[in-house]
């Protein structure tokens, strides 16, 4: 516990080799089973959530995003318990960093594919995962935390995850759209509206990387 108190205090005066360490050893808090105590670890979200605003460091922005999919996931104590996790999440506001960097991946992908060809993984492709992850908890919650995803920006990025070359992206993407489309009207009309993204699911559903809920 002093160790954790310790680097959320300095972590922004630690100079950046520092930090990249401390980041990562913060990311560790957030992982294991049994899950580390919530009371304890949501009090690295602000903090990650400054740093990830603030820098463009590859590793730790993966590092970051690591650490708020652990924190994502469902602990299977109760559902108060998950609920007050992805609330603490939202409340964070790091929706919108996830957001902003699966689109900014698509940016890069646009830009390098003629160059890398479509075997290759551009580095950024690799953070696209984590997202991914996280979105797929949140959505697994409550309508309410459905609708914060939704407001954020789902559908604007929602191909970009289909069309991952990881195939478990893909089945993650394919299994956050499906518990969008179990939701109200409101929730289904852009799918249906999007005939691109129908497009991507039937042909996902064709290729068994997903099956119908």
């Amino acid at each position: 516990t002093g160790l954790l108190e310790f680097i959320l205090k300095n972590v922004n005066a630690f100079p950046k080799k520092v930090q990249k360490s401390a980041v990562w050893t913060l990311s560790n808090f957030c992982r294991g089973k049994p899950f580390p105590d919530w009371d304890r670890v949501s009090k690295v979200l602000p903090v990650l959530k400054q740093i990830l605003d603030e820098t463009k460091d590859y590793d730790m922005i993966a590092d970051i995003l690591w650490a708020v999919s652990f924190l994502s996931e469902d602990r299977g104590d109760t559902e108060d318990g998950t609920k007050i996790q992805i609330d603490g999440i939202i409340q964070c506001g790091v929706l919108n960093n996830i957001i902003a960097i699966i689109k900014q991946t698509q940016k890069i992908k646009d830009e390098l594919q003629p160059k890398l060809g479509q075997s290759k993984l551009s580095k950024s492709e690799y953070l696209v995962g984590p997202c991914v992850h996280i979105i797929g908890n949140i959505v697994s919650g409550t309508d309410e935390h459905t609708a914060e995803v939704l407001k954020a920006g789902f559908y604007e990025i929602i191909e970009t995850c289909l069309d991952q070359s990881a195939r478990n992206t893909r089945k993650e993407a394919c299994w956050a759209l499906s518990n969008v489309l179990v939701g109200g009207n409101n929730q289904l009309e852009p799918f249906l509206n999007n005939q691109k993204l129908i497009k991507f699911r039937f042909v996902l559903l064709m290729n068994h990387v997903v099956f119908i809920p």
